[in-house]
């Protein structure tokens, strides 16, 4: 079984594109070493993030995330084992999505919803992680 983690969290200053590509940079060249994959969306100033890995990785990559000044506001949408992973073709993958595009509105939507009982919070994140997937491989 493969640990997924997924969360949302604001970002404190606006976020430059070197800003986003320092990020990504340490996630691609810390990840395979942890055996980590995963996505990090971004949309009007909110990140999104899907992790995968061992349990323990993905816990400390988390724990690490949370005392990153650069993310505030961290909630934690779903902690799950999972049979696959979503993302395994990418240490990071990245997507940026405008607020007006439907996954930049899901966003926003979970971050307003976050009491979402989690039947519902699953069916979410289900279709945004499917609506993620089908964008990066087109």
């Amino acid at each position: 079984m493969i640990h997924q983690l997924i969360y949302l969290s604001s970002s404190e200053d606006p976020v430059d594109p070197p800003g986003i590509s320092d990020i990504l940079a340490t996630a691609r060249e810390r990840n395979p070493a942890h055996n980590i994959t995963g996505v990090l969306c971004f949309s009007d100033g909110m990140f999104f993030q899907v992790l995968e890995g061992e349990h323990s990785e993905v816990k400390n990559l988390f724990d690490a995330i949370k005392r990153d000044p650069r993310h505030t506001g961290v909630i934690l949408l779903v902690e799950r084992d999972v049979p696959n992973r979503a993302f395994k073709e990418w240490s990071m993958a990245w997507y940026r999505c405008p607020p007006d595009h439907p996954l930049g509105q899901q966003v926003n939507h979970l971050r307003a919803s976050t009491d979402l009982i989690s039947e519902d919070m699953d069916e979410v994140l289900s279709k945004l992680l499917n609506t993620v997937l089908h964008s990066l491989r087109s």
